[in-house]
């Protein structure tokens, strides 16, 4: 069985985690993992969530964990989904792309579009810029499609690294 979960970012991490099929959690204390939402769940918050960005769909065929929000994440097994309800949901790293239990299904593109246009500027600089707003936006669709069609295509397994590790070794390292 499997779940179908997505993780809100913005336009660029999403397309790295694409390209280097590796999510890399944020340096800090207590993420340790892949924030994310189970598809068809209702969490607590959500509404307060900034939608400007991209959803970025996996399926996850691991484990699934129902656990209290208040425990430490930092003391959970790595390769489980744990499902925090009523705030959230957490893939707990380190995941190994070979695993196979965390495939990138699709992108879900919202209000992003200066996000894409910086996008595409830097990509394409002259040609993008002399396009007219009508053509700016058919290449934008035509973008997004191909993106989710190369998705279709393909298995895309991803990898999450564990940065407590790396802190652990910083912190003991001589300086």
């Amino acid at each position: 069985m499997c779940e179908i979960v997505y993780h809100i970012t913005n336009l660029e991490s999403a397309l790295n985690i694409w390209k280097t099929k590796e999510y890399i959690p944020a340096n800090c204390w207590g993420d340790r993992g892949l924030n994310c939402f189970i598809k068809d769940v209702k969490y607590n918050g959500m509404n307060s969530i900034p939608r400007d960005g991209v959803e970025v769909y996996f399926r996850w065929y691991g484990e699934i964990v129902r656990e209290s929000c208040e425990k430490d994440i930092d003391n959970y097994i790595p390769n489980l989904l744990i499902d925090m309800q009523p705030w959230r949901a957490i893939i707990s790293a380190p995941i190994e792309e070979k695993d196979k239990s965390l495939e990138l299904i699709s992108f879900d593109f919202y209000d992003c579009d200066d996000q894409l246009d910086l996008f595409l500027r830097k990509k394409f600089v002259y040609k993008y810029i002399c396009l007219t707003k009508n053509l700016k936006n058919k290449y934008k669709k035509s973008f997004k499609e191909s993106i989710n069609r190369d998705l279709r295509k393909q298995h895309c397994f991803i990898s999450i690294r564990d940065l407590t590790k790396e802190r652990k070794n910083e912190q003991h390292s001589p300086t």
